[in-house]
C-alpha cells in the first residue's frame, strides 16, 4: 500500500512538470523582469505560410527549387525577399508568396562562393557578402553587376588582415558599407577606402580579475590582458544610419550604435540563459536581429530557436517559437526579417525553408498601445491597453504603462494601483510621493486655517478653563478664610 501511495505521489509530481512545461510550449510568454518570472500570454504570432519548394523555379541550378544550408534573409521595402542560399552558392530572389523572380550564381566573371550575407536597401539595390571570394557585390535591382567591395588598403590595417565578409549593412545616409569584424564594425566607404572601425565595446573586468591584475602570476595577467570585448554576430541599419546589432556578451545583447560608436540602447540582458545538465547555465546565442518602422526589435536566439520581441526602450514584449520539426517549430533558425505588414520571415538552414509568422490580434493591440503611449496620446492608449487587460490580465507591460500614463494625467492613485500589481516598487513610491505632494498642496490653505482655529480654540480653552480655575480658588480661599 505505501508503494502505490509512493508511486501515485510520484506520477502527480511529473504531471504537473509535464503540463507546467506543456504551458510554456503551447503558449507564448513574458518575462516579468522585476518579479523575474515567466508569464504565460495570449499568442502573439501564426505560422501564415512556409517556403519549402520555390515556385516556378527556372534558374540554372541543379535541384534550384530546393535550398541548401541559406545563411541570410533580408526582406526589401517592395516585399520582394532575398536569401543567401549557401549551400547552392546563390542569391536568390522572391516574390513574397515564394514565387521565384531572380537568381545570382556567377557575378563580374567569378561564380559565388558561399555567399553568407545579403543587403538591400531602399531602392533594392543588392549588397551580397560573397565571403570566400572576399568581396562584396553590388548589384541593380535587375541583378547587373555594378562594383565590388574588397580588402581595403590602409597603413592602419595589417597587411595580412583576411577580409572574409560575413554580415554587411548599408548607411543610406552616407553610402558607407558596415561589415561584421569580430568585436566592432569595419566601415568601407564608395570608393573601397577604409573609413575606421565602430561599435568597440568597453571590456568589464570582474573583481576575480581585478583581483588577478594585482596579485597574479604573469601567466594570469597575461590572460586578463589579453581578454577582448565579445564579437557582433549580426547588425541592422536603420533608415536614419543607427546600427542595431547583436553580440555575445553576458549582458547588453542589444546595441544600437550611433555615429559616435557609441551603444545607446539601454544596457540589461536580452533573451534568456538556459540549464543544460552538463553545462549548466548557458547564455542565450542571439545571432539575428530585425526591427520594423514602429521599432519593434525582435532577435533570434539560434540556439533555442526562440524568439524576442522588445520595443524601442527595451521592454520585453513577448517571446515566441521553439525547436522541434512539428509545423510552425524551428531547426535551425540562421536569420530573420520583417516585411512593411509586421510579419516576422525566419530563415532555417536544417530543414532549408522560410517560416512566416503573421501577427495575432493580440500583439497588434500591445504595437498599437505602445505607439499611442511614446506619442503621448494617452486617451487613446488608455483604451488599447485596456483592452490588452482584458485579454491578459497579467501581462506585465501594460501594467506599467498603465501606471505611467495615469502618472502623466496626475491620477497618482490609479498609478499606484497598477504599479502595485506589478510590483514596481520605484514606480509606486514616485506615485506616492507626487500624491502626498498633491494632496498637500491642494489642501494647504485649508489646513493652515484648520490650525489656526485650532490654535485661536485652544488659546480660548486655556483662557476659560484659567479663569474657572481662578473662580474656584477664590471660593475656596473664602471658604477656609471663613473657617
Amino acid at each position: 500500500m505505501k508503494k502505490i501511495i509512493i508511486f501515485i505521489s510520484i506520477f502527480l509530481l511529473f504531471g504537473n512538470l509535464i503540463a507546467y512545461a506543456k504551458v510554456y510550449s503551447e503558449h507564448n510568454y513574458v518575462i516579468d523582469e522585476i518579479n523575474n518570472k515567466k508569464i504565460a500570454i495570449p499568442k502573439v504570432y501564426n505560422v501564415k505560410s512556409t517556403i519549402v519548394q520555390i515556385k516556378g523555379y527556372t534558374g540554372k541550378v541543379e535541384n534550384g527549387q530546393f535550398l541548401s544550408k541559406p545563411e541570410d534573409l533580408f526582406v526589401s521595402k517592395q516585399g520582394n525577399i532575398y536569401i543567401s542560399d549557401t549551400g547552392n552558392n546563390r542569391v536568390l530572389m522572391l516574390k513574397t508568396n515564394g514565387e521565384f523572380i531572380n537568381e545570382i550564381t556567377t557575378c563580374n566573371g567569378i561564380s559565388l562562393n558561399a555567399p553568407t550575407g545579403v543587403f538591400v536597401s531602399q531602392d533594392e539595390h543588392i549588397y551580397i557578402a560573397d565571403s570566400q571570394n572576399s568581396r562584396i557585390l553590388h548589384l541593380s535591382k535587375d541583378f547587373n553587376f555594378i562594383e565590388q567591395f574588397v580588402a581595403p588598403k590602409s597603413d592602419l590595417l595589417d597587411e595580412n588582415m583576411i577580409f572574409q565578409p560575413t554580415k554587411i549593412g548599408l548607411n543610406p545616409a552616407n553610402g558607407y558599407i558596415y561589415v561584421t569584424y569580430g568585436k566592432h564594425f569595419m566601415t568601407i566607404d564608395s570608393q573601397n577606402r577604409f573609413k575606421g572601425f565602430i561599435g568597440s565595446k568597453m571590456i568589464n573586468f570582474t573583481f576575480a580579475d581585478k583581483i588577478i591584475k594585482a596579485f597574479g602570476t604573469r601567466e594570469q595577467k597575461n590572460i586578463i590582458i589579453k581578454k577582448e570585448p565579445p564579437a557582433y554576430n549580426n547588425l541592422f541599419v536603420m533608415d536614419s544610419g543607427l546600427i542595431y546589432a547583436v553580440n555575445e556578451d553576458k549582458s547588453s545583447q542589444i546595441n544600437l550604435i550611433n555615429s559616435a560608436g557609441n551603444n545607446i540602447f539601454p544596457v540589461k540582458f536580452y533573451g534568456e540563459p538556459t540549464y543544460e545538465k552538463m553545462k549548466g547555465l548557458v547564455m542565450p546565442n542571439i545571432t539575428d536581429i530585425t526591427v520594423d518602422k514602429d521599432n519593434f526589435i525582435t532577435i533570434l536566439d539560434g540556439k533555442t530557436a526562440k524568439l524576442y520581441q522588445y520595443d524601442k526602450e527595451g521592454n520585453m514584449l513577448c517571446s515566441f517559437g521553439d525547436k522541434g520539426s512539428t509545423n510552425g517549430n524551428l531547426q535551425n533558425p540562421t536569420a530573420i526579417s520583417i516585411n512593411e505588414n509586421g510579419e516576422i520571415l525566419v530563415l532555417d538552414a536544417l530543414s532549408n525553408s522560410v517560416i512566416i509568422f503573421m501577427p495575432t490580434d493580440f500583439i497588434l493591440t500591445v504595437h498599437k498601445a505602445i505607439n499611442y503611449s511614446f506619442n503621448g496620446e494617452y486617451e487613446l492608449a488608455l483604451k488599447e491597453w485596456n483592452a490588452v487587460n482584458i485579454k491578459s490580465s497579467n501581462y506585465p507591460v501594460s501594467k506599467n504603462m498603465l501606471g505611467k500614463i495615469n502618472f502623466k494625467n496626475e491620477n497618482y492613485s490609479e498609478a499606484m494601483k497598477h504599479y502595485l500589481v506589478s510590483n514596481n516598487r520605484v514606480g509606486y513610491g514616485t506615485a506616492f510621493e507626487k500624491l502626498r505632494y498633491t494632496l498637500s498642496s491642494k489642501y494647504f490653505v485649508y489646513v493652515v486655517i484648520a490650525l489656526i482655529l485650532f490654535a485661536f480654540a485652544i488659546k480660548f480653552i486655556i483662557k476659560r478653563l484659567s479663569k474657572i480655575a481662578k473662580h474656584i480658588s477664590n471660593l475656596l480661599y473664602g471658604i477656609e478664610r471663613r473657617k
